[in-house]
């Protein structure tokens, strides 16, 4: 199994009071295409797990740790101990589209540097749009009809060798926004998918040298 380079790398960075949310999320992913366990280990003092699909076509990488480490980091540590040729972010408090991995694994077969789609977002109970796609180089609020610009982003799918150029800062929140408008200028080819396939779902809490997954 090690020896198989998965396409796929789905990486979730959490936390132990995150775990029933993390339940929901996988069974929403795993439904979709049958995944199991096969590996635990520690890196540092962050836990990881990572699942393989049948044919090792997809990978699920999961750290967690109590807050030690900044979500930066987690990231970070995600991205190095991938083994996918395209990495995607997923947090564990939010969710995807049934068609999610169907649509991305399609998308991957024309060998693109980036996979872009929308994201349904409900932020304190207000709806809106986000956009994942290299046709915006820099975050922005309501532009050409989209309520959230995210050029590439954590959540979309990015060739993992470009990911690497680039890396996650150590920070406890923005470090998402640092790393998408580092990464997106090095991406050269995209297909973007028009529907969403992320579901954001958040309630504002003030930040504090704790925060973040």
């Amino acid at each position: 199994m090690n020896s198989i380079q998965p396409l796929l790398s789905i990486l979730i960075p959490s936390t132990p009071d995150r775990r029933h949310l993390l339940s929901y999320l996988l069974e929403c992913i795993l439904k979709q295409q049958y995944l199991r366990l096969v590996q635990e280990f520690d890196v540092g003092n962050i836990t990881a797990y990572r699942y393989y699909d049948t044919l090792a076509t997809i990978e699920i990488l999961i750290m967690e740790d109590k807050k030690e480490n900044s979500v930066g980091v987690k990231r970070q540590k995600l991205l190095e101990h991938a083994k996918g040729v395209w990495t995607a972010g997923v947090d564990s408090d939010d969710l995807v589209a049934d068609t999610y991995l169907e649509d991305i694994l399609k998308a991957l077969e024309t060998n693109p540097d980036h996979v872009g789609f929308l994201e349904d977002c409900d932020i304190n109970g207000e709806k809106s749009l986000s956009i994942f796609s290299i046709k915006h180089q820099q975050w922005d609020e309501n532009t050409d009809g989209y309520d959230h610009i995210r050029c590439a982003n954590p959540k979309s799918v990015i060739r993992r060798s470009i990911a690497l150029q680039v890396g996650y800062e150590d920070l406890r929140f923005g470090e998402d926004r640092v790393f998408s408008e580092a990464v997106t200028p090095l991406l050269k080819s995209e297909i973007f998918i028009d529907k969403p396939l992320y579901y954001y779902r958040h309630i504002s809490s003030p930040h504090n040298e704790r925060y973040g997954i």
